[in-house]
Formats: structure tokens, C-alpha cells, sequence
């Protein structure tokens, strides 16, 4: 969804989040007893599919990123320091950029 200000509910393990984002970490809100999980519940995210690639990066440092991704991922791993995410968006940027789209990115960035 794009909505604007979606609620975003996300479990993950404390230990993982906290050493990847100090900024997300201080978001949870409960443990689930059965897993260990934490849930993590961020507002003001405007899709949840990107909030949760943001925690899958943390995991495994992959992520995808495209031309339809790019700006609000970048914006996610700032907001949160995510410094594999942003590195991530940068390299998509730099190898996409051409003569014909350089302004375009440029105003977008």
C-alpha cells in the first residue's frame, strides 16, 4: 500500500534490530513469549512493503532496490541509519544514471 501513515507492525529479534538501527530499536513495543520476538510498530511510514525490506536488510544485507523504490528507501534507511540499505539505494542511483535522467535524480535526491 502508499498510503500515508501507515502503522506498521514488524516482529524481529531485539538483538538484530538494536546492532543495525539504535533508532529503531528504541520502537518496540512487545515480546511475543512463544518466538522471542520483538514487535516493532512504526507510524508515519508511507508503504509497508518498504518498512519491511528495511528489516530484511538488516537480517541479510540484500535488498532490492529500483526506479520505483529507490527515493523512498533511501528516505527509510535515513530516517532509521540503515547504513546497508542506503549504501544500497546510492549504488542503484550511480548505476542508473545516465545523460538523459541525471537532472531528474538529481531533483529527486
Amino acid at each position: 500500500t502508499d498510503d500515508a501513515d501507515v502503522l506498521v507492525r514488524v516482529p524481529a529479534h531485539r538483538m538484530i534490530v538494536g546492532s543495525r538501527s539504535t533508532i529503531l530499536d528504541s520502537s518496540v513495543r512487545s515480546v511475543d513469549e512463544d518466538t522471542g520476538l520483538e514487535e516493532y510498530v512504526v507510524d508515519d511510514v508511507s508503504n509497508a512493503e518498504d518498512f519491511q525490506a528495511l528489516i530484511k536488510v538488516m537480517y541479510t544485507d540484500k535488498v532490492i532496490v529500483d526506479s520505483s523504490n529507490v527515493f523512498r528507501l533511501t528516505l527509510l534507511a535515513r530516517r532509521f541509519g540503515v547504513h546497508a540499505m542506503l549504501a544500497a539505494c546510492r549504488r542503484f542511483l550511480r548505476d542508473s544514471m545516465t545523460a538523459d535522467n541525471v537532472c531528474t535524480l538529481f531533483l529527486q535526491a
